[in-house]
Order: structure tokens, then C-alpha cells, then sequence
């Protein structure tokens, strides 16, 4: 909708498959847009639809495939994580943690994997559920195998700086985490682990 304050924009998230609606918002926007505020748009669209913390699309999508009979072998993962993310307790942790095993035991050059490993690596450490031994070893073999698969990756280099703070690489957590919003800025995924775990 347009009037002289300038632009009401209206949009919606719904299931093709059963057309429940998921998510709806509204972002008002100035008669000509800066490009910060259309930063700041995108900002807002990314954490509310598909940011894994925080995201209403990937929260849905996670909660459709649980309801199926089995979760296919490829999503297990990231329903699993985002499934702790709701439900920050040790069972969710472990079976989070479980699904990311498999997957790398059977596809080790995994980068999502390895990323979703190394922030379990980092929850682990925050919320001092002490499942991983040798966590320092695992984490950091993770975060540098996740770099060098995908060094464009801002996860890849987020899980790294977070990797870097807990051994006490201050210098090297900052580049990295630099690195992590120069490479996607309108993710708050990063920023969101940030406060976590930093």
C-alpha cells in the first residue's frame, strides 16, 4: 500500500501443501527508501523467515518434517538443531548431536554438518552439558575443516571465530567474526551466537 508517508509493504509465508498460513508482517518504508533502510528491511525479513535461531520458516519446515513417519537422512541435522534451539535441554542436545555424528561418519566433507557440529561444540561448552570429551580437540577440527571447505561461508568463519575465542585467540576471533558479517550481513545468526557464546 502507498500513501503519502510512504510505503506499507504486507507479506506472507504460507504452506504450498496445506496453505496454513505461517508468518505475516509489515515493514513500512519512507517514500524513497535509503539503502540502509532497505538494509535494515532485509535485516528484519532474513531473522524473521529464515535465520536459523529465530527464523519462522525454517522453525515450520523443521516442525513438518518431525511430524512426518521418518525425517529424511539429509535433513536430520538441521531439524534436529533447530529443534534444540527450541528446547535447549540435554536430550535435544544429544539427539542433535547424534544426528550430526551420522552424518559425518557417513559424508565427512559435510559443511553444514561440520558447522552445526561446531556450534553444538560451543552450546556444549556455554551451557556446560559436558557430553563431548575432548571438546577443545573436536570443536577446533570441526570450525577449521568447515573454513577450509567453504571459506566463503559466513557460518564457516563464525563457528571459527567463536572456535578462536574459546582458546583464547582474541586477535583471531575478531578477524573472523569481521569476516563472518562482512561475507553475509544480513544474517543475525552470527550476531545471535555472538551474544550466546562470546
Amino acid at each position: 500500500n502507498s500513501n503519502s508517508d510512504g510505503f506499507d509493504l504486507s507479506y506472507i509465508l504460507a504452506h504450498t501443501i496445506n496453505d496454513e498460513l505461517v508468518w505475516k508482517g509489515l515493514i513500512q518504508l519512507s517514500p524513497s527508501p535509503t539503502q540502509t533502510e532497505l538494509d535494515a528491511m532485509y535485516r528484519q525479513v532474513t531473522a524473521n523467515t529464515i535465520a536459523t535461531h529465530s527464523g519462522a520458516a525454517l522453525y515450520y519446515w523443521a516442525e513438518y518434517l518431525h511430524s512426518l513417519t521418518e525425517i529424511p537422512a539429509r535433513h536430520q541435522v538441521l531439524v534436529y538443531y533447530i529443534t534444540f534451539l527450541r528446547d535447549a535441554s540435554r536430550v535435544s542436545f544429544v539427539k542433535a548431536l547424534d544426528a550430526c555424528r551420522q552424518r559425518l561418519d557417513q559424508y565427512p566433507h559435510d559443511t553444514h554438518a561440520l558447522i552445526v557440529f561446531s556450534r553444538l561444540c560451543g552450546y556444549d561448552h556455554v551451557l556446560q552439558f559436558n557430553v563431548l570429551e575432548d571438546l577443545e580437540e573436536q570443536w577446533t577440527y570441526a570450525a577449521r575443516m568447515a573454513m577450509k571447505l567453504s571459506p566463503g561461508n559466513a557460518d564457516a568463519h563464525s563457528v571459527f571465530a567463536h572456535n578462536c575465542y574459546f582458546r583464547l585467540e582474541h586477535d583471531l576471533c575478531l578477524i573472523e567474526q569481521e569476516v563472518a558479517v562482512q561475507a553475509n550481513p544480513f544474517d543475525t545468526s552470527t550476531e545471535y551466537q555472538y551474544g550466546l557464546g562470546l
